[in-house]
């Protein structure tokens, strides 16, 4: 095998390399996930759109012109998160403990330290494997997080509609729904919501919570356009028209029969009174009512998110993926023992 690392540059790419990086992300998506249908190419073309605010890095290590594994790399270009960068490698399941993980991380870290990266959060289904491949790197699991799948076909509609009834009414609170770009005159509210993600459970990942404007909310969203998803989201203000939560639900336009949840957050003196049973029973009416193509709803949550954790799974998630987060101060790293 001779083994060459690189960037994959999509414009400059031929038809037959997009058309084996398309094989080998069907065959890696599957063995972590054989309920997903096969990833179309117009999907991955989708994901290969580049994003200003967290740019994607992809590097393929090829034998011939076969790709045997990546690494990407989301460069974090928020103000407070510009030393660290987000990283997942891959490598095909015939062609593992051959080196290529070893390889790719190395090369990883020559382009990180490139764009003045200090910090990489390594991110990897949890195994005795991933545990022992990180662990020689010198690198610690910072963090467990557990991604739930809900069916929506068999959630109790009866329950949803008790997580709705009398919210309304009883505290004046009131319901937006937005499709796309969220209205001018909620940008503040949700500026103020995404800040509060500053008490979401990092538990020992060293990272500063992220502060977004709302030029670069606009960017994400002009993004996610380009990208095909159509982007819902429900926000509820209070009777002085404060913001309170916030929960959103990405749909794309070539996969719609697994979509995915986004932030669900509520601010903290507005929790203890069901505010997120509320918003996530609004969004699966809502769903149902406008999206009967979306059959499923996928979500990531810290596993020490107790809260979060005990609504998703009253309404009907369950675990089938255990990802863990692993952290490498680029300075410290063994390189000898990769």
């Amino acid at each position: 095998m001779t083994l060459q690392i690189r960037r994959f540059l999509e414009d400059n790419e031929s038809s037959e390399l997009f058309a084996d990086l398309l094989r080998f992300v069907r065959a890696t998506d599957f063995e972590v996930d054989p309920e997903h249908p096969p990833k179309t190419a117009g999907r991955l073309r989708s994901d290969l759109i580049d994003d200003p605010i967290f740019s994607r890095r992809l590097l393929v290590a090829l034998d011939s012109n076969t790709v045997l594994g990546t690494s990407t790399m989301f460069l974090n270009h928020l103000k407070a998160n510009r030393d660290k960068g987000e990283v997942i490698i891959t490598v095909h399941p015939q062609a593992r403990r051959e080196g290529i993980g070893r390889a790719l991380i190395q090369a990883t870290i020559a382009e990180a330290k490139q764009d003045e990266r200090s910090s990489l959060l390594l991110i990897n289904p949890l195994s005795e494997a991933t545990k022992g491949f990180w662990a020689s790197a010198g690198c610690k699991l910072r963090q467990v997080e557990k991604e739930s799948r809900c069916h929506l076909d068999a959630v109790d509609a009866n329950l949803m509609a008790s997580w709705i009834g009398g919210h309304g009414p009883t505290v004046g609170y009131q319901l937006i729904r937005s499709i796309g770009a969220c209205p001018e005159e909620f940008l503040p509210h949700l500026i103020a919501l995404r800040d509060a993600s500053i008490d979401a459970p990092l538990d020992d990942i060293e990272w500063e919570p992220d502060q977004w404007s709302g030029a670069q909310i606009r960017q994400n969203e002009a993004l996610n356009i380009r990208r095909g998803f159509e982007h819902r989201r429900i926000l509820i203000v209070d009777p002085d028209g404060n913001p309170v939560g916030l929960t959103e639900v990405f749909i794309h336009e070539d996969d719609p029969a697994i979509s995915s949840q986004g932030w669900t957050i509520v601010l903290s003196n507005h929790r203890g009174k069901k505010v997120g049973r509320w918003l996530k029973a609004d969004m699966y009416h809502w769903l149902r009512a406008d999206r009967p193509d979306v059959l499923v709803l996928d979500t990531e949550n810290a596993e020490s998110n107790g809260p979060m954790l005990d609504i998703n799974n009253d309404m009907g998630f369950s675990p089938f993926l255990t990802w863990g987060l692993w952290q490498m101060e680029i300075a410290g790293l063994k390189t000898r023992a990769m």
